[in-house]
């Protein structure tokens, strides 16, 4: 086995996150997060645990942002 450095070494940045994980993620309370990840379709289940899509969450939140406008846009 090779012996990397750590610039070698590649972050992982999980696409499942736990319910913990996704009300940090949020910026929001447990229940609040696993309410609003189900609600949009992002829950998964893996065995016994359900985790939730990152992705469909930023998805979801992008859609939003093309139909509202961009919050930067001058008005």
């Amino acid at each position: 086995m090779n012996k990397k450095t750590e610039s070698q070494i590649k972050t992982v940045s999980p696409r499942l996150l736990s319910a913990e994980e996704l009300a940090v993620y949020l910026g929001v309370g447990k229940s609040s997060a696993t309410t609003f990840g189900e609600g949009i379709g992002a829950k998964r289940k893996i065995y016994s645990r359900t985790l939730y899509d990152k992705e469909v969450v930023d998805r979801h939140f992008d859609n939003l942002m093309e139909a509202e406008g961009s919050i930067y846009e001058s008005k």
